[in-house]
């Protein structure tokens, strides 16, 4: 199999597989999607509790975040995958949402009052499990998107709120670590859905190429019964009379040399003298040194 080791695209003498196997990973793909949809969106909306209890003061912000533009985000995609179109949005969407849910994270981190929005990282974690692993989002894109959120992650910890070192180095443990083990996740499916498609071609094929053999050896097989049963052949003792060179047939009766042989054979005669016999025959008319 031909692949880039880095985007996992197939490359090469592969690279036509490319288009087929992105359709059939959505078709293997799409239930688990609507599901981690679901899953995602009920997540995302339960965590408004821990807001009103932790957060009081800016609650009606995060929930606006929560429940007014990321949960009908993730919905509007879930309704979205029932639309024969949603082939051409599947991995953007994932994208955004990823995307969506972990800046909307981030900005309640920033107008969380100290030090509760120093423990709000962690729902950047299970932004990047849904990310890398649920949702079935190509690595690359899930690496890319998931990546941004803790760069961007970084610049508000430094610039805006002003995080402890301690905290700072603690929550990018984390991220880091979570970042690593969601790529290497998400890695493993991609590579290995990719290889299940490279071996069902791969099976497809050799169906193909068995079924042209055996059509060939039964064509071949018709050929040969055909000619077979076109071919007689002579065998066995023949009765032959020794003075008019008559055979006798299995019935008893006795047919001329030449009407035996044209009944048990595909041989056919044409008539000639030999030379002793035309010189029987015509006598001095015919040259002796005439073998014809």
């Amino acid at each position: 199999m031909e692949y880039n080791p880095f985007t996992l695209r197939f490359v090469g003498e592969d690279e036509q597989l490319e288009t087929r196997f992105l359709k059939y990973y959505f078709r293997n793909c799409l239930t688990i999607t609507r599901v981690s949809l679901l899953v995602g969106l009920v997540f995302y909306a339960a965590f408004g509790i821990l807001d009103a209890v932790l957060l009081p003061e800016v609650k009606q912000i995060t929930w606006f975040i929560r429940y007014a533009i990321v949960c009908p985000l993730i919905l509007f995609f879930f309704l979205m995958s029932f639309h024969p179109n949603y082939k051409k949005w599947w991995q953007v969407s994932f994208v955004l949402i990823i995307s969506s849910a972990g800046l909307g994270i981030i900005y309640m981190i920033v107008i969380a009052p100290q030090p509760v929005n120093f423990s709000y990282y962690a729902g950047l974690i299970l932004v990047f499990i849904f990310g890398y692993t649920f949702f079935r989002t190509r690595f690359i894109w899930a690496s890319i998107t998931c990546w941004g959120i803790v760069v961007l992650y970084e610049i508000v910890a430094c610039c805006i709120i002003k995080a402890p070192f301690s905290v700072f180095v603690n929550n990018n443990f984390f991220f880091v670590g979570a970042n690593i083990a969601g790529m290497f996740a998400c890695y493993s499916i991609e590579f290995s859905a990719r290889r299940n498609f490279y071996l069902q071609e791969l099976l497809k094929k050799e169906k193909v190429t068995v079924a042209e053999v055996n059509q060939e050896l039964e064509s071949k097989i018709a050929e040969l019964e055909k000619a077979s049963s076109e071919i007689k052949t002579l065998s066995g003792l023949l009765p032959i009379c020794a003075k008019c060179k008559k055979i006798r047939d299995d019935k008893g009766y006795w047919s001329q040399i030449e009407i035996y042989i044209k009944e048990h054979s595909e041989a056919q005669f044409t008539h000639g003298l030999c030379p002793e016999c035309a010189k029987e025959l015509y006598g001095d008319l015919v040259d002796p040194s005439d073998d014809k």
